[in-house]
């Protein structure tokens, strides 16, 4: 190898290892925020500024290496939000940043930790998720009748009921009490005020679990994650569900035709089989969250023919990221020798066609 190619590699190298917080905190013009034990900006080198200034939209890892927006999707490390904002290539993006002096430059992120004892610490946390949420999912079985948030999936989001209570059956769904006090009393009885706090469930700093508000539940195949959803009308700025645990599947509908549609999220997916789709559905938990390996297992498993992408069409939002997601996604599907293509509702997602069906029906 040429010493030419040495040092290039170097440099990305050294790039790599600066402040992630500290750059984006620089050329974004705003501060990085402590929430909880990690670090949040309210704007994105991809989708700019949020137009809440309460937003902590863009999260930094521990290590202060990496970035992720959970507005737009984008997500990367410091040479991809240089390339963002300078709209240049990597090359220059690390011949940029390590250019200025060194008082200028951003400090050294933590060292890389060790990768076995990353994943030994990693699994000892999933066992206690797991423990917890399966202790949640058997105390959500006394409220399958749970007023609030069966109104809401069945006369507000017209999934008919026979699917929600399928749902129900196969565990992928589940209600807590409307009541906050009601429903704190539930949780603490169910999984224990000592599991609550080793998982994060209930914070530090809180005076009830965050979960207490959320009486919608949707657990993820093998319970190593689950989504906690608010119902009814959402103001600007809350975000609507909050995901806790590791990503280990996206959510699942066994079908009976070899085809499977891949759209967003657990409405979504109760939308497509309640529209006719006979075919298996595969329910991200965001458009940009996904592994390879999922599309190759499922297509082995179950001898799927194709993929079609149906994610949301934000045709509201000049970036529209669900269909910019759904391009590329296509793209890494058929990447991999798998028959894919996308389609997408004419706007919206899949659950406002379910919604207008009900409405011409009416």
């Amino acid at each position: 190898m040429s010493n030419a190619r040495a040092e290039r590699r170097v440099d990305f190298d050294e790039a790599k290892g600066l402040s992630v917080s500290e750059f984006l905190s620089s050329h974004l013009g705003v501060n990085a925020r402590r929430v909880g034990s990690g670090l949040r900006l309210s704007s994105c080198p991809a989708c700019g500024e949020s137009d809440n200034n309460a937003s902590t939209k863009l999260s930094i890892s521990k290590d202060d290496r990496a970035w992720k927006c959970h507005s737009c999707g984008e997500k990367g490390d410091i040479l991809d939000a240089a390339m963002l904002l300078w709209g240049c290539s990597v090359k220059e993006a690390a011949e940029k940043i390590l250019g200025v002096s060194a008082s200028e430059r951003p400090r050294p992120a933590l060292p890389k930790r060790d990768r076995q004892q990353e994943q030994a610490e990693q699994a000892a946390k999933t066992a206690l998720m797991r423990d917890a949420f399966s202790r949640l999912q058997r105390a959500t079985a006394a409220f399958v009748d749970e007023p609030a948030p069966l109104n809401y999936l069945v006369n507000d989001r017209k999934i008919p009921i026979s699917i929600v209570r399928e749902a129900q059956r196969q565990g992928m769904v589940g209600f807590l009490p409307s009541d906050s006090a009601k429903a704190c009393k539930v949780i603490v009885e169910a999984v224990g005020e000592d599991l609550l706090r080793k998982t994060g469930l209930w914070k530090p700093d809180s005076k009830l679990p965050g979960i207490t508000y959320r009486p919608l539940v949707f657990f993820l195949p093998n319970l190593s994650s689950a989504e906690f959803r608010l119902i009814g009308e959402v103001s600007k700025g809350t975000t609507k569900s909050i995901r806790y645990g590791t990503l280990e599947y996206p959510y699942w509908w066994q079908g009976s035709e070899p085809q499977c549609m891949i759209v967003e999220g657990m409405i979504d997916m109760l939308s497509v089989v309640a529209l006719g789709w006979k075919g298996h559905v595969m329910g991200l938990t965001g458009c940009n969250s996904y592994k390879e390996e999922w599309f190759v297992k499922a297509r082995d498993r179950h001898q799927l023919k194709r993929y079609v992408v149906a994610l949301d069409n934000d045709d509201d939002n000049p970036k529209n990221p669900g269909q910019r997601w759904a391009n590329k996604l296509n793209e890494v599907i058929q990447g991999l020798g798998i028959t894919s293509f996308v389609r997408s509702p004419e706007h919206g997602d899949i659950n406002d066609i379910l919604k207008e069906r009900a409405k011409s029906t009416a």
